[in-house]
């Protein structure tokens, strides 16, 4: 699959999406129950095309005058042509309820996988630039002009918090398949290995993280779309917060996980990150988040992508 074909998937999904056209989604996306859809708020996440498509008819009665334009684009083709990702950054606008919205980056993950001669999408991830975050403190960007619903998600202009409350979530579950649960395995040993070295004041990036991403990584945070290098970046203000003092804690839990092609693992997992100041004051920081690894030439599971949304702290 090229990354012309990639992107023409893409926006033949974005253009059923603003079309309202549901027969053309059941063609693009997988309609198994291992789809995976992230929303852009802590509530939108589905496990299936059933519990997706319910939330499609749900946000197609609402919308109105929709226009999605794509801005920027990447894609990579992996696991021998067998799988893909593209990443998307775009600019929505339209009306939701009778609300006008207009959103500058609208961010947007599509994982692909080839099923029965066609490639269909097995996963799906909108987000929305927070003003920055603990691992990412950047200016703020431009906001919705309303608090109505985005892509993948149901707003204060689409559905009632209460039925927002009842969408299905991804359930924590075992029996996960056992490669997939090695990777996770150590994803969280490198939260844990990271924990202790920022907090020792021995963290270095070139052996402590760069080792574990593969050479095409792309992590879709609060900005823009981020490379291993700029990656780097992020790290500066905690290491400078711990050399002031603070305290640094990293906790990463497992939501789902399956197969996308042989060596290729998906997981959504969910991620606690804070920093103690010297005067004791908290700042905690939590995501959900999408993860595409895969094992390399030396059979360790290294990071292809990661895309994360925010979510309210509890």
């Amino acid at each position: 699959m090229s990354s012309s074909e990639i992107y023409d998937l893409c926006t033949r999904f974005l253009r059923a999406y603003q079309e309202r056209d549901l027969d053309m989604l059941r063609q693009i996306f997988t309609r198994s129950e291992e789809l995976t859809v992230l929303g852009t708020h802590q509530d939108l996440r589905f496990l299936g095309w059933s519990a997706f498509e319910t939330s499609l008819v749900r946000q197609f009665s609402a919308m109105q005058d929709t226009d999605i334009q794509i801005t920027d684009f990447r894609s990579h083709v992996f696991a021998g042509a067998a799988a893909a990702c593209a990443y998307a950054t775009t600019l929505y606008r339209g009306r939701v309820s009778g609300q006008d919205i207009h959103i500058q980056r609208l961010r947007l993950t599509l994982t692909l996988e080839h099923h029965d001669h066609s490639w269909r999408i097995v996963q799906a991830h909108w987000s929305i630039p927070a003003d920055g975050s603990l691992l990412n403190p950047r200016p703020s960007t431009p906001q919705p002009e309303t608090t109505a619903s985005a892509p993948g998600g149901h707003g204060s202009g689409t559905v009632p918090a209460q039925k927002a409350q009842q969408q299905p979530a991804l359930a924590a579950h075992g029996g996960f398949p056992s490669g997939a649960a090695t990777a996770f395995a150590v994803y969280r040993q490198l939260a844990a290995t990271v924990t202790e070295r920022l907090n020792q004041g021995t963290f270095d990036f070139a052996s402590d993280i760069a080792p574990h991403a593969d050479e095409y990584f792309i992590e879709i945070a609060d900005g823009d779309p981020l490379d291993l290098t700029q990656m780097k970046e992020t790290f500066i203000p905690v290491i400078d917060a711990i050399a002031a003092g603070a305290s640094f804690s990293w906790s990463v839990e497992l939501e789902h996980a399956r197969y996308l092609a042989p060596d290729v693992a998906l997981l959504i997992t969910s991620a606690r990150v804070s920093l103690t100041l010297s005067d004791g004051q908290l700042d905690t920081k939590r995501y959900r988040i999408t993860n595409l690894l895969t094992r390399n030439a030396s059979g360790a599971w290294v990071f292809l992508h990661q895309h994360r949304t925010e979510i309210p702290a509890e």
